[in-house]
């Protein structure tokens, strides 16, 4: 087993002023990473689909930290865990504008869904 020098005086209060350097700096990634969400659930990049051709549907935020995904629509969160994910689905019942090309003579489902698995 490994054993570690004490520190003197000097170097605890430099390495205790690095740490809390780099927990600031860690806060602060954080909370940039919360303000890019909200980029992504707005305005222009989040549309919605029934009134626009293209835009995103849903954002993820992966955490490497916690192993996990967060999948993000404006009204919705559903967060997978890697350790503990199991199998499951959400349905979403989502409106859509079809573009003119695709407008044909043919039966469109009333309300189609999306599965995310």
């Amino acid at each position: 087993m490994a054993s570690f020098a004490a520190l003197d005086p000097v170097a605890k209060i430099a390495w205790g002023k690095r740490l809390a350097k780099w927990r600031r700096q860690y806060q602060a990634g954080i909370e940039a990473l919360d303000q890019l969400e909200q980029v992504f659930l707005s305005e222009p990049v989040q549309r919605d689909p029934a009134e626009h051709t293209w835009g995103t549907v849903y954002t993820a935020r992966y955490d490497t930290r916690e192993r996990s995904v967060r999948l993000l629509w404006p009204d919705d969160v559903w967060t997978v865990h890697m350790a503990t994910a199991e199998n499951g689905q959400r349905l979403r019942d989502t409106r859509v504008l079809m573009p003119l090309l695709l407008q044909r003579e043919r039966e469109i489902p009333h309300t189609p869904q999306v599965i995310f698995a």
